[in-house]
């Protein structure tokens, strides 16, 4: 129990860094919001299973 929660913790971890990442590239470079949501949108599909 405990490690499946520490596991999604880690999943969200890692989803909010991403998305904190993207936001700092799109100030350089207003194409990667594009790209950003299509990538997270997919890591949202493969982590949804685990959720």
């Amino acid at each position: 129990m405990d490690w499946e929660k520490h596991y999604n913790n880690w999943n969200y971890l890692f989803i909010v860094c991403f998305f904190y990442y993207c936001v700092l590239l799109s100030t350089m470079n207003r194409k990667c919001i594009r790209n950003s949501t299509v990538k997270l949108k997919f890591i949202i599909q493969l982590l949804g299973p685990c959720n």
